[in-house]
């Protein structure tokens, strides 16, 4: 077990805090009052503005208890994910909710070596070495609160979240590296949540699928989400849902019904037909 006192109130760290659905996930978890924010994004202005709106629905709440904490970082950067570690050592971490990410739309060979590396580092190797730097203490903190459940009532108090996209499941010529490295993503955090489900060590692990939902993730390296065929997905869907697989530790949840149904006909279809139909509905470059 770690030295971490673990009688204090636990934080939940998340990445991509500074807009989207990170601020919006952020914000939900807040308001439950059973955990203080870390916050970790790279743009400090922005990770303010929602700190602000976390203490006013907080002290609205009467969940004046709750801490925020502010980590200005880029998580596409070398060595990202040892420097959050670092930040917060000693700090009785919870939940980890992996939420950074990029898109990249366009043909792939068009695209910048330096790009590539980023979207590769962000959405894959940081995200991976953050579930490893932060699994011991999380482990430790689930069986801290699994026997002090009935204090806390239906909500689970440590997990991993991480934001994998229904992408995940379909080949998308044109934004083939986001959805191979939402596919990553969707692997290991199965591959994890059956890990610990065989040790029994009551740590929640789970994979959110999203459709395509209005996000600030579009507007930042070419994909154009006016171009996409299928229906969006609200941010709030996607909170409620995240906090609804936390809750029961389900492994993948899809929010959203005709997302549901999507990802169910995307199963059962033949690969070469996917692959077309996920190229004429997401229509990017």
């Amino acid at each position: 077990m770690s030295l971490i006192d673990w009688s204090q109130r636990p934080y939940a760290l998340v990445t991509g805090a500074s807009e989207g659905i990170g601020e919006e996930l952020a914000l939900a978890l807040a308001r439950r009052g059973t955990h203080s924010l870390i916050l970790v994004a790279r743009t400090r202005s922005k990770l303010e503005r929602v700190e602000r709106r976390i203490r006013e629905a907080c002290v609205s709440l009467g969940h004046t208890e709750v801490d925020v904490k502010i980590i200005c970082e880029d998580l596409s950067a070398t060595g990202a994910a040892e420097k959050v570690f670092q930040a917060t050592k000693g700090l009785p971490v919870a939940i980890l909710a992996n939420n950074a990410g990029m898109a990249i739309g366009g043909p792939t060979d068009n695209l910048e070596l330096a790009k590539v590396e980023q979207i590769l580092q962000l959405n894959i190797v940081t995200l991976t070495l953050l579930v490893q730097l932060y699994t011991q203490t999380l482990v430790d903190a689930a069986a801290y609160y699994r026997a002090r459940q009935h204090l806390y009532g239906k909500h689970r108090m440590a997990g991993i979240v991480n934001m994998s996209s229904l992408s995940a499941l379909m080949p998308i010529p044109h934004m083939s590296l986001y959805a191979a490295s939402k596919a990553y993503v969707l692997s290991l955090t199965e591959a994890l949540h059956h890990e610990h489900q065989m040790h029994n060590t009551g740590l929640a692990v789970v994979a959110i699928l999203p459709g395509a939902t209005v996000s600030p993730i579009w507007a930042k390296e070419g994909a154009d989400p006016s171009k996409v065929l299928l229906p969006f997905t609200t941010m709030d869907d996607v909170v409620r849902a995240t906090l609804k697989a936390l809750d029961s530790n389900k492994a993948v949840i899809v929010p959203g019904y005709l997302n549901n149904v999507l990802s169910f006909s995307v199963r059962l279809a033949p690969r070469w037909l996917v692959r077309r139909l996920a190229y004429i509905f997401m229509r990017q470059g």
